[in-house]
């Protein structure tokens, strides 16, 4: 069962697919500011309303650790 996703906008639901998601990055300097800060972006999932076209945020993207499998 697909879990639907309700739009913080407009308050439709849909069930996001993988093929319209994409990451976004939020950071709160620009440019060669946050360039030279050393702060790292914090990236997050998100996929754009069917309905409003508005953007929701799915998730927070955390960085892969290690390829090794943890038993």
């Amino acid at each position: 069962m697909i879990k639907k996703v309700k739009c913080h906008v407009c308050g439709n639901k849909f069930a996001p697919e993988k093929d319209n998601t994409y990451i976004v990055a939020n950071s709160l300097r620009g440019g060669l500011a946050a360039a030279f800060s050393g702060e790292e972006l914090k990236l997050f999932d998100a996929i754009d309303c069917p309905f409003c076209d508005c953007q929701n945020i799915l998730g927070v993207r955390l960085d892969k650790h290690s390829d090794e499998t943890v038993v």
